[in-house]
């Protein structure tokens, strides 16, 4: 039983990456339902994973949130650091996009935590810039203005140029809700060259 466990996580699997969020769902759930009777806490880890990625693909956020942090629980008991990397920084995502901003905060400086201590330099660059929006959508300019630039010097450092574009861009923004027009049009002229 525990293989047509596994058959139907990795049907569910395919539809995923099909973009096919309907028919993964419902293949995550067999799998589900199969996987919790085995006990196999590890492939119902990667189903509510995946599941949590189908909602959130279909907007549906709250099922989305529900299903990563079942993940994630399982992922702690199992020290799966990939997984809790990854499900940390989608509920981050999640909560920015309800405007929820402190469990975004919480969940991105989570991620933060986690991606300093692996050495992620592009995944560090890109919480930052997602605390700098936090900041820039409540109001905290110069604490947006921190983050970007903090983003900014690691994609620097990194030689990522479409990164460094974005940050300057995102910089730019800041600074022309501050009425700072003259540092905004400089920031945007250097995103484009």
């Amino acid at each position: 039983e525990k293989l047509r466990g596994e058959y139907y996580l990795i049907k569910a699997k395919s539809y995923q990456v099909q973009n096919n969020s309907q028919q993964c769902i419902t293949q995550a759930l067999k799998a589900e339902e199969i996987l919790t009777r085995t006990n196999d806490s590890s492939g119902l880890m990667s189903c509510y994973i995946v599941k949590g990625n189908a909602y959130y693909r279909l907007l549906a956020l709250t099922a989305s949130a529900e299903s990563y942090l079942q993940g994630m629980q399982l992922a702690r008991k199992l020290g799966r650091t990939d997984a809790i990397n990854a499900v940390t920084l989608n509920l981050g995502n999640i909560y920015a996009q309800q405007k929820d901003w402190s469990n975004a905060n919480r969940y991105y400086h989570e991620a933060l935590t986690q991606y300093k201590a692996e050495n992620e330099p592009s995944m560090i660059s890109y919480v930052y810039n997602n605390l700098g929006v936090i900041d820039e959508m409540t109001g905290k300019y110069k604490s947006a203005l921190s983050k970007y630039n903090k983003a900014l010097n690691i994609d620097i450092d990194s030689k990522d140029t479409l990164a460094i574009s974005s940050d300057l861009c995102n910089i730019s923004e800041v600074y022309s809700k501050t009425g700072k027009y003259a540092k905004a049009l400089e920031g945007y002229r250097q995103s484009l060259l």
